[in-house]
């Protein structure tokens, strides 16, 4: 072969990849005797900005040389049109029609209570020995991390007329602020709301991002590693009290130690020879229909 030859379509330098939905396209040519200075711009080697000639609406992107033994190893790389050109097509996330999401995590640490079992040694009425059983609170909980995923909403309000600061004002207090900090059932899905607040592009455009958090409770695996001495049912609850040892471990369920948005409260009884009782209690108020109230999301 001549200096300058082209041999294209290597079949190990062509891929196929799709990345944020943007679908691109590479493929591989070898130039005979050329430095990459002088193969990338080889007759033969497409172009910026020409057309893909087996996939309409990809056009050039980019092209690469480097050497490869004693010619030149040079990948193009096609993108849809309107992406090439320094990105994608800008975007007025601003517009009340404009939606952004992304989806990203946090941890939650928190400390499950416990209690503790106890034996002593004491005399009935008749002064014979006898063993009495207590319950007492343990100082040193279990500390859990729970991961939390979150979702941001970005999307725009638009005022028809100049906003003052009175519209900003009534647009925080009477619907976003009114709905932090309540659970929202979006779609199905239970979701602890709040607001990350206004951003302002003009007097009539603002950028809001709302935020919501999933609770994925704290899944119950007491009993995985060994069984319970004691497994007991705690009636005015119906949560599951379990004895290892001198240590009592509280769950909600046979699925949850604590559920969703709950949190856990053990209070010992007033007879210490008596259970204690786990209550579970709403973390937050709810409101299911809340979220359809926030302005740009319907």
């Amino acid at each position: 072969m001549a200096t300058g030859d082209v041999l294209d379509n290597l079949f190990e330098y062509q891929s196929h990849s799709v990345r944020d939905g943007v679908p691109t396209v590479t493929r591989g040519y070898h130039v005979v005797e050329e430095n990459p200075s002088q193969a990338i711009v080889n007759v033969g080697i497409p172009q910026y900005g020409e057309a893909h000639p087996d996939y309409s609406g990809l056009v050039v992107r980019s092209v690469a040389a480097t050497p490869r033994g004693r010619g030149s190893l040079v990948q193009v790389t096609y993108s849809p049109i309107e992406y090439t050109g320094g990105g994608q097509p800008p975007v007025v996330d601003s517009a009340e029609d404009f939606f952004g999401l992304d989806v990203s995590f946090d941890y939650e640490d928190i400390d499950i209570p416990l209690f503790r079992h106890s034996e002593f040694q004491t005399t009935d009425a008749q002064g014979a020995p006898i063993t009495e059983i207590v319950y007492s609170d343990y100082s040193a909980g279990i500390p859990y991390r729970k991961r939390v995923p979150y979702y941001r909403v970005t999307t725009g309000v638009v005022f028809n007329e100049p906003a003052s600061l009175g519209d900003i004002l009534d647009l925080n207090a009477s619907l976003i602020l009114t709905q932090t900090d309540r659970i929202h059932n979006i779609f199905g899905r239970d979701l602890l709301f709040s607001c990350e607040g206004l951003q302002y592009v003009s007097r009539t455009e603002y950028k809001v991002t709302y935020r919501w958090s999933q609770d994925p409770g704290i899944p119950n695996e007491w009993e995985s590693d060994a069984p319970f001495d004691e497994k007991f049912s705690d009636i005015s609850t119906r949560a599951i009290l379990g004895r290892r040892g001198s240590i009592i471990y509280p769950a909600a369920d046979e699925d949850y130690v604590i559920p969703p948005f709950k949190g856990m409260r053990i209070d010992g009884n007033t007879d210490p020879t008596q259970f204690p009782t786990v209550t579970f209690f709403d973390r937050y108020k709810r409101d299911d229909e809340g979220w359809t109230n926030l302005p740009g999301l319907l």
